[in-house]
């Protein structure tokens, strides 16, 4: 692929990133299309499908959250706390950016967000979690699949409840205690409680440090991504 393969694939990714956030992942690829001022048929030779745009919005988000989080949080020293951390940022990201839960939430269905996360680096986090599940009669790709299932239809779920008066401590907390029990680490509700408010305070941290994370137009659709692949 040419440099100007390069360039406008990038365009198209970055064009169809800008209308999922504005106009909802209902767009099609002949808006897309028109939009880039490109041909629909190259949309379809570059990546083949609207859901595989999705896909790429979904990786570049989770590599920049996940990123950001290493600078205050070391996963190679606390791998289940990064992971709790990771879904708090997020959920508070989404809170404060309806355009960004409502693209979640229309692409749920599709498990596109379920799929983008086995193709980046938080796949690998996740696994070492799994890995340390005592051994039950299942292949570790079968538990692998089963935990990612579990958190992901898990998130969509308290995704739904958030809103002004719900108490996202809770959904947290519930999160984690989720989480704990299925990788069988009988952490104690005092220990959940522990995990949950010490994530708080790192989070906390880090958006002392990058306030512009909490605001998706800067840190996301308004920033040109790297190069998709």
């Amino acid at each position: 692929m040419n440099n100007t393969d390069l360039n406008l694939k990038q365009k198209i990714y970055e064009t169809a990133k800008r209308l999922f956030f504005e106009d909802g992942y209902e767009v099609g690829l002949r808006y897309i299309a028109e939009a880039a001022n490109v041909p629909q048929d190259l949309i379809i030779e570059y990546f083949k499908s609207k859901r595989n745009l999705a896909i790429e919005v979904y990786k570049e988000d989770h590599q920049i959250l996940s990123t950001y989080l290493k600078y205050v949080i070391d996963p190679d020293q606390d791998i289940f706390l990064y992971i709790i951390s990771f879904e708090n940022l997020a959920m508070r990201i989404h809170k404060n950016n309806p355009q960004k839960q409502q693209f979640l939430l229309d692409t749920k269905n599709d498990d596109i967000d379920l799929e983008a996360s086995f193709e980046t680096s938080l796949s690998d986090r996740y696994a070492q979690l799994v890995k340390a599940i005592k051994p039950n009669g299942m292949s570790f790709e079968k538990n692998f699949r089963i935990f990612m299932n579990l958190i992901f239809s898990a998130y969509h779920s308290f995704l739904l409840e958030l809103d002004d008066e719900f108490d996202d401590y809770q959904l947290l907390w519930y999160s984690t205690k989720l989480r704990s029990c299925f990788l069988d680490f009988n952490y104690s509700d005092d220990q959940i409680t522990d995990i949950v408010n010490y994530s708080n305070q790192k989070i906390d941290e880090l958006l002392a440090l990058y306030p512009y994370l909490m605001d998706v137009n800067q840190y996301l659709i308004n920033t040109p991504g790297e190069p998709v692949s």
